[in-house]
């Protein structure tokens, strides 16, 4: 996922973008997989899932079909 695809702070007026900081799986929900991002103004924490699907062009090549894009 590229810088211009990360979330938005919401606490900022204008676009402060926020850095992916890890990648956990979610106990409650077995097979999914939780961006953790972090502003770097601020040091707000947003948990973004990340879906399973289709590859988009340019994207992972994974053989087990995770797009790494945000929900």
């Amino acid at each position: 996922m590229g810088t211009e695809e990360a979330p938005v702070c919401l606490r900022h007026p204008g676009e402060v973008r926020m850095k992916l900081r890890t990648l956990h799986s979610d106990m409650g929900a077995p097979g999914q997989v939780v961006a953790v991002y972090t502003c770097p103004e601020c040091g707000y924490e947003r948990r973004v899932p990340i879906t399973r699907g289709p590859r988009r062009s340019g994207g992972s090549d994974r053989a087990d079909g995770f797009a790494w894009g945000a929900v």
